[in-house]
This record gives structure tokens, C-alpha cells and sequence, in this order.
């Protein structure tokens, strides 16, 4: 529990640290969202893998410096896994081994609006998320397994995506699609006995409600 308080405490910092960097902004607006994610594991592995499903959820905050460039920080959580299987095992339940992580993400991404529209605007976006696992469990042999140290404490994600931002006056309705790719190996191999390298794969679709400051406006 100590280990997972000093976790939210240092991403509700560095979220706060980011939020106060970008303040000077032409738009500024804050919001949440909800989603799905359909996952995967990549790297060295010998397995069958079948995709895990998982929700998503985070606050953000957007700030868009000019009418094309824009940066965006969010702190969420994301749940992920897949299944896997030996592909030389005949039909035995037991040889099927779903596992789930979840873990608490901050995303750092640059925004680029090529369409401009008042209502409607397509956005394009890269960047890097930070994850940090929350929780990790392994089903072997019919048992639930705590993962957790196995996991190494740092996941480093390179994340992009498209938005589309409707807008109704002040209020801005997000959905979201992205991929994150895991560009670190997510185990622990010392801890592990597997001296294999598995990386994340996420695949994501969410949806929210934001509310837009025009904060531009107010400095005129």
C-alpha cells in the first residue's frame, strides 16, 4: 500500500508540474474519458496469444498554443492482457493461461488539428506514456497467480492516436482512438526465471466530456 501511495502522489505531481508549464495557451480545456481497450503481448515467446479486453479511463488537459499545435497530459488507468496458450497442448483447459495488468498511465502527447472547423475537429497526436502497474495476475493451472513482482516498476509506451473534438459552445465531447506500443520489455526478467523480452501492445477507443476556458479570450 506504500509502494501504491507514493505512485499516485508522484503522477498527481508530475500532472500538476505539466499542467502549470502549459498554462499559457491560446485554449485551454479539461475533461475525462471512458473506453476499451483490446490488448496483446509482444516479443520472444513461443506461445498461441489471444487478445485481452480491458477498460480505460483518465482525465486530461489540452492546450492548444496556436490554431494547428496543441499539447495534451492525462493521468488514467489502464487494464490490459492476452491469453496464451502452448500451441503443442491438446484441448486441456489448464494449458490456457489468461493474464490481466492494470496499470496507471500519463501520457505526454503533441496535437495536430489539420481540419479547421468550428464544431468538428480531426486531431492527430503522438507522444510517450508512463505506466506504472497498479496490478498484475496470471491464471496457471487453474489458480490466480499475483504477478506483481515479476513486473518491472517502469513501463515506457510510444502512444498515437487520432481525436475527434465536437464542439458545442464551451463543451467538448472527445472520441478518441490510439494505439500504444510498449517500448520497454514489461518483465523482470531477474525475478522472472524467463529471459525473454514481452512488450505491451494496446489498442484503444474512448469517449468523454470536456469543458473549454478560453483563456486566449481573456488576455485580449
Amino acid at each position: 500500500m506504500k509502494q501504491f501511495s507514493l505512485v499516485k502522489a508522484g503522477a498527481a505531481a508530475l500532472f500538476a508540474a505539466l499542467l502549470a508549464q502549459s498554462v499559457p495557451c491560446l485554449e485551454l480545456s479539461l475533461g475525462a474519458r471512458l473506453g476499451l481497450n483490446v490488448s496483446g503481448i509482444l516479443g520472444d515467446t513461443s506461445t498461441t496469444m489471444a487478445p485481452g479486453f480491458g477498460a480505460n479511463g483518465e482525465v486530461f488537459a489540452s492546450e492548444w498554443i496556436n490554431q494547428s499545435f496543441g499539447l495534451q497530459e492525462e493521468i488514467g488507468f489502464s487494464a490490459r492482457g492476452a491469453g496464451w496458450k502452448d500451441p503443442d497442448a491438446k484441448g486441456d483447459a489448464n494449458t490456457k493461461y489468461p493474464n490481466a495488468f492494470t496499470y496507471l498511465d500519463i501520457p505526454v502527447l503533441a496535437k495536430w488539428r489539420f481540419v479547421q472547423r468550428e464544431n468538428l475537429r480531426p486531431v492527430l497526436y503522438g507522444g510517450f506514456t508512463v505506466g506504472f502497474p497498479l496490478a498484475a495476475s496470471l491464471i496457471y493451472q487453474g489458480a490466480n497467480q499475483d504477478m506483481m513482482s515479476f513486473i518491472n516498476p517502469v513501463d515506457l509506451g510510444l502512444t498515437a492516436g487520432l481525436s475527434f473534438d465536437i464542439k458545442r459552445g464551451n463543451l467538448l465531447i472527445p472520441i478518441d482512438i490510439r494505439y500504444t506500443w510498449g517500448a520497454t520489455n514489461f518483465l523482470n526478467n531477474s525475478k522472472a526465471d524467463y529471459p525473454e523480452q514481452l512488450h505491451h501492445s494496446v489498442f484503444s477507443i474512448s469517449a468523454g466530456l470536456g469543458w473549454i476556458l478560453d483563456v486566449g479570450k481573456k488576455k485580449e
